[in-house]
């Protein structure tokens, strides 16, 4: 009988284990890591299919003001909020992952481009319009957002950079927004 208690204990660890390399600790959704194996086999997933898919990148406005004026613990509340709103918000088959300080990626497979857009201004809405709170402070945030698809991308690693870029684009013209990375418009710079 203690073996068996033993055993099960070994393979409690080994499954915490598990989950610690691939989330988050502070937001509970999948780690950077996790994000890069899960991009890769998701564009070759739609690349053999034909299918698109978006990548989602978003990046929290003004974050280190947070930081700077309430404290470390208000951002980590608000890291930690942010992962249930996009938790919630995300479809069942998309994968929402913390790719490092306060930016976020989505991995969505089967997209739409219109309806990406849409679904992704509503999520930008609910956290502008969001109230964070720490002890008795509250505050809000608001997010910028870069969206790119498959089908202007050659790699996944083509496709990361070019939502990079439209996040950039995003912040660049005055935060608070979306862009869509557009592949025509890169090729006639």
């Amino acid at each position: 009988m203690e073996r068996a208690r033993l055993r099960k204990d070994v393979k409690k660890v080994q499954a915490k284990m598990a989950e610690m390399s691939t989330i988050d600790e502070l937001t509970k959704l999948y780690n950077r890591r996790y994000f890069m194996e899960a991009l890769g086999a998701e564009f070759e997933r739609a690349s053999r299919y034909g299918a698109e898919m978006a990548l989602i990148m978003l990046d929290l406005d003004y974050f280190k003001k947070i930081n700077d004026t309430y404290g470390h613990p208000a951002g980590d509340v608000v890291l930690s909020d942010i992962g249930k709103l996009l938790k919630k918000h995300v479809r069942r088959n998309d994968l929402a992952c913390r790719y490092g300080g306060e930016e976020f990626v989505v991995i969505l497979p089967n997209a739409n481009k219109d309806g990406i857009y849409s679904a992704y201004e509503r999520f930008r809405e609910m956290v502008s319009k969001q109230p964070f709170e720490h002890g008795y402070k509250q505050f809000h945030m608001t997010v910028s957002i870069g969206i790119a698809f498959s089908n202007d991308s050659e790699s996944a690693d083509g496709l990361l950079i070019h939502a990079d870029e439209a996040l950039y684009q995003a912040k660049e013209s005055g935060r608070n927004r979306i862009v869509t990375y557009n592949a025509k418009e890169k090729s006639a710079e």
